[in-house]
């Protein structure tokens, strides 16, 4: 048997202790990105607690002045996350059923946060510049920026969501809204979102696919596939909403 050097003993607890940390807060790695058509300057940017303005912001990242985005996610976010989460942050924000009834839930004691909003912010006062928002195209962003004013279209888009505990939500929620066209009788329209989310604590990207949607302003997808991961599909990019 080769005998194992101090040095080498000690790097290898070293590397165990790094992984054992990184295990136990589970934060991601950092990441970068390329924002398209950036001209703002170099900015942080960060999340809102919602219902509490008076918070300070988490900071989980900056934008430098060519537009070169980097999260750098924090290891701990404040106390005041935790009071403002419910257990299934309403389906994470999509589907309306119970995943009790209609799908698997594997721990019910886990809150969330989804931020639908991630901010520029002035690196001194912090004040909001703009609103990051990936998607991969445009209409996605109108619709993502004002969606009872917009029409939706297929394609991928992704918020923000930090969990306080890993948890695995799986459930199709499928029900109806009615509209009436202008000149047309009311006409019912059917939705189905299919929720498979593995939440691991501390921030990830919640993804929606949008397979199939209706033609009508204000509506929500007609078919859409939900989940969760550490990094965003390659057909997203990055843009500022001013």
């Amino acid at each position: 048997m080769k005998n194992t050097s101090p040095f080498a003993l000690v790097s290898i607890g070293l590397c165990l202790f790094c992984l054992s940390a990184f295990s136990q807060n589970n934060t991601l790695p950092p990441q970068k990105y390329q924002l398209q058509d950036y001209s703002l300057g170099a900015m942080l940017v960060g999340v809102r607690i919602p219902g509490n303005w008076d918070a300070a912001p988490i900071i989980i990242g900056r934008v430098n002045a060519s537009g070169e985005l980097t999260f750098d996610w924090p290891a701990t976010v404040p106390d005041d996350l935790k009071k403002a989460t419910d257990q299934l942050n309403y389906v994470i924000q999509t589907g309306n059923c119970d995943p009790d009834e209609n799908g698997v839930l594997e721990s019910k004691e886990p809150d969330y946060m989804l931020f639908n909003r991630i901010w520029l912010m002035n690196p001194e006062t912090k004040d909001v510049q703009g609103q990051l928002m990936a998607a991969s195209n445009d209409t996605l962003r109108k619709w993502m920026h004002r969606p009872d004013d917009e029409k939706t279209t297929n394609g991928t888009y992704g918020y923000l969501l930090y969990a306080f505990k890993d948890n695995t939500l799986r459930a199709t929620c499928q029900f109806e809204s009615w509209i009436t066209p202008e000149g047309q009788s009311e006409i019912t329209l059917e939705h189905k979102f299919e929720n498979d989310l593995k939440v691991k604590k501390g921030f990830q990207f919640v993804i929606y696919d949008n397979k199939e949607v209706h033609p009508y302003e204000g509506m929500q997808p007609k078919w859409q596939q939900v989940s969760a991961a550490p990094v965003l599909p390659g057909n997203i990019t990055w843009k500022v909403k001013e």
